[in-house]
């Protein structure tokens, strides 16, 4: 199984992700001059120094994840989660795109093998706009309950991205 080049021409949703902070418990070396001090090991003494080791709260940084809400059942595969904007993008934000296009309304074709000229009118971009609010109201709603309306934006672009 291969990945490819795909690019989108439509409506998606950008999604900020929020960091929260968690507290995770760590058995941990707990010899400052060890060189695996403060590292998680599974053992009751440090397989480097051979000193004692203890359990130690930690406060870690994680990201909610908008594809815990599109897994739902109610949800699942009505949109379709592009994750390879690079890795300073992706550790900001998670892109959305339609896993359908509007009925009787084709994608703008972009053949990759070709010199393309597509012309997108305003009024197009305003229309699937439109179709995109209408047609995942609720799993929208849903992450912006989740997230925050701040958090949440429909835009309409182009996107590369490998499937």
């Amino acid at each position: 199984m291969g990945s490819y080049l795909e690019i989108h021409a439509g409506p998606y949703m950008l999604v900020s992700k929020i960091p929260t902070k968690t507290e995770v418990v760590k058995q941990t070396c707990v010899d400052s001059d060890c060189i695996l001090f403060d590292t998680e090991i599974k053992f009751p003494f440090c397989p480097q120094c051979g000193g004692k080791s203890e359990h130690k709260t930690h406060e870690t940084e994680t990201y909610k994840d908008v594809r815990d809400i599109m897994y739902k059942d109610e949800f699942e595969g009505q949109m379709v989660a592009v994750h390879n904007g690079g890795a300073e993008f992706s550790q900001l934000f998670s892109v959305l795109l339609p896993n359908h296009y509007i009925k009787g309304l084709e994608e703008p074709g972009i053949d990759m093998d070709e010199v393309n000229i597509v012309e997108i009118k305003p009024e197009r971009m305003e229309r699937e706009i439109k179709w995109f609010m209408s047609e995942y109201t609720e799993l929208i709603a849903a992450i912006v309950a989740e997230f925050g309306e701040s958090a949440v934006q429909i835009k309409w672009g182009i996107i590369k991205h490998y499937n």
